[in-house]
């Protein structure tokens, strides 16, 4: 009976929190949030003195009016930001497989999952989110 020969597996890691931390999409994600935040508290502040400065049979109905309203901008954030969250990790996994391919790995493991061995493909990530 011939041997069959096995091939060794190639291992990858990659330093996905760097590669987070660095990419210029959730760099923009993040400063689009803090200004979608920004303008909500302004909203929320310019509600809150027209309500106080409605008549005082009127403010209940306001209140409970932008609350609804309130509310419908929140989820309405929420949805987006979680999409283009879902864009991004998409992107990602694709160039993280792209790598993976050019180099012939077979598997890629955060670099927090493996104690030792596997190439480092975090700096051609990083390189390749930049483009």
């Amino acid at each position: 009976m011939a041997k069959k020969e096995t091939k060794a597996l190639k291992l990858g890691v990659i330093n996905i929190q760097a590669v987070v931390a660095q990419s210029p999409a959730v760099i923009a994600l993040r400063d689009e949030e803090q200004a979608k935040r920004a303008s909500l508290q302004d909203w929320v502040n310019a509600r809150n003195v027209e309500i106080a400065a409605a008549e005082e049979a009127n403010k209940a109905e306001l209140t409970q009016k932008y609350q609804a309203e309130l509310n419908e901008r929140q989820k309405a954030m929420q949805a987006d930001y979680a999409k283009r969250v879902q864009e991004i990790d998409a992107d990602l996994n694709k160039l993280i497989a792209a790598e993976a391919k050019k180099e012939e790995l077979d598997y890629v493991f955060n670099v927090g999952s493996i104690i030792f061995g596997g190439k480092d493909i975090t700096p051609e990530i990083l390189e390749a989110i930049k483009k």
